[in-house]
């Protein structure tokens, strides 16, 4: 579901013949079924001599091989499907090169004006690129999919909708994209906020996929400078989805020559009128936001949880002069505020759910969203057993 530091206790390591037994313990009052542990390489290929021809796999208690993953920064990761306070034992093996099926996707759609698309068994986002600029204004917020299907399935919804059989705007089944952002943060994008103006970007001018499945897909985008009195700050996205998780991370920089220029940034969503609800507790590092009911697409509830806490939330309204129609438009956004320190990302977890696929009401997703954050803080527990 998402990423950890571990706290790892080795006593020793076995033969490579019968693999390596660890157990992962759950200490949360919470079930967490859905989220991914990774566990360092490094550590992993110490313990465990692969053998020729074969790779790492990672087995259950009955020596079921189970769907795992070797990310691009070297870690391998699995989901150990615990409930709350249970205990698991799980092995490192020696085994041949294993053909999961895939429950995540990111893909570059240069067919459709350059979009970033992504998603997993859950949900989908996708951000805009350079060439849309040529039809419509800058749209850097992000999209939401909405998905009531665990299948992967945002290509054929492109290339149904591209060749007109039918429009991903429609629910056909599987779900849509109904999510309006023009020249708003969308769904949950980040932005500097200087002198209480919204410092919004243009679209991404590159991207590079970095891996994609079975169980994590990363990407990079990289957008124009911003220009900030009279500094330029490149802007670069690292995003990643885990399969069964409901948000999205991102690793949000900007780099700069004077790295001691501290600044404001804000994540946050497009507010609508009328119908919407704002969840948010001074001193809780999440904030949940609930979309007006909507009465052909059901109503969805948005969340965002940023890992270094929330400095404080506000409403941010200005006008925007559209550059293709010249009309004057009148947007506001919920904004989760925090202090951006160039040198190191500004890391946060944003998304949502739908009353259509798994939450009736916005207090059960509050409830994925609060437990979410508690797992940042809490991270599964990895022992290392004598397992002669």
């Amino acid at each position: 579901m998402m990423k950890y530091i571990f706290l790892i206790t080795i006593f020793f390591s076995s033969c490579a013949d019968s693999g390596v037994e660890f157990s992962v313990s759950n200490k949360s009052d919470f079930d967490r079924v859905d989220e991914l542990l990774e566990i360092p390489l490094s550590k992993a290929e110490k313990l465990l001599v692969i053998k020729e021809g074969e790779v790492l796999n990672i087995t259950d208690a009955s020596e079921n091989i189970l769907t795992s993953q070797i990310t691009f920064d070297k870690k391998i990761i699995f989901q150990p499907q615990l409930k709350a306070g249970e205990t698991k034992t799980f092995k490192f093996v020696s085994a041949p090169a294993q053909d999961f099926e895939a429950r995540v996707y990111a893909n570059y759609h240069p067919e459709r004006y350059g979009d970033m698309a992504w998603e997993n068994d859950k949900v989908g986002f996708r951000f805009y690129g350079e060439p849309l600029e040529k039809i419509q204004a800058p749209t850097n917020g992000l999209d939401l999919w909405y998905k009531h299907t665990s299948k992967i399935v945002l290509d054929e919804w492109y290339k149904k909708d591209i060749s007109k059989e039918a429009s991903y705007h429609k629910d056909h089944g599987e779900g849509c994209d109904p999510y309006p952002v023009g020249r708003t943060l969308g769904g949950g994008s980040m932005s500097p906020v200087i002198d209480d103006v919204l410092l919004m970007n243009s679209n991404f001018t590159s991207h590079e996929v970095l891996e994609n499945g079975p169980l994590r897909s990363t990407f990079k985008l990289v957008y124009p400078p911003i220009k900030i009195k009279d500094k330029e700050l490149v802007e670069t996205k690292l995003i990643s989805l885990d399969a069964g998780s409901q948000l999205t991370k991102i690793s949000q920089e900007y780099s700069t020559d004077d790295q001691r220029d501290h600044f404001n940034v804000a994540a946050g969503f497009a507010k609508r009128a009328d119908g919407d609800r704002l969840i948010y507790e001074k001193g809780k590092n999440y904030m949940v936001y609930q979309e007006p009911a909507n009465e052909e697409n059901g109503q969805i509830y948005l969340g965002l949880v940023i890992l270094q806490g929330i400095e404080k939330v506000d409403v941010n309204s200005y006008t925007y002069v559209n550059p293709f129609n010249k009309k004057t438009e009148n947007h506001s956004n919920t904004l989760a505020y925090i202090t951006y320190m160039p040198g190191a990302p500004a890391v946060y977890y944003t998304g949502f759910g739908w009353n259509k696929f798994g939450f009736d009401n916005i207090e059960k997703f509050e409830t994925y969203v609060s437990d979410f954050s508690k797992s940042l803080k809490q991270p599964l527990l990895v022992t290392y057993t004598n397992n002669k």
